[in-house]
């Protein structure tokens, strides 16, 4: 078990040199999960979230931004950036900080940068 910031996460599968830890609220539909590499470092997968200078909120998961679409009572669910120009139909569902549901199948590379 690994506690990270407060969330205590199980150890789920390993492979490639990877361990892959959920959270150990899975049963109840927690997707969080991270992973420690061969130097026992930790990435997490956790979205971030900012505003851009015009007061738009924006998250960004593994290289790929998006934009919140619709809001109901706490959950809010988050389109990416790129749904109209390259016809992307992945979103994330959040409550809080918290992803709860995700259709991550882009039409397109993450950025990077």
């Amino acid at each position: 078990m690994i506690l990270v910031d407060g969330y205590y996460f199980t150890r789920h599968a390993a492979s490639g040199g990877k361990m892959r830890y959920r959270c150990c609220k899975y049963n109840i539909g927690c997707t969080a999960c991270l992973y420690t590499l061969l130097d026992d470092s930790a990435v997490v997968l956790r979205p971030t979230f900012f505003t851009t200078e015009i007061g738009a909120r924006i998250m960004k998961l593994r290289g790929y931004c998006y934009t919140r679409h619709s809001v109901c009572s706490s959950r809010v669910k988050w389109l990416c950036v790129e749904n109209r120009t390259n016809d992307c139909h992945a979103i994330v569902v959040t409550i809080g900080y918290t992803m709860v549901d995700r259709q991550n199948k882009h039409t397109h590379p993450p950025n990077l940068t």
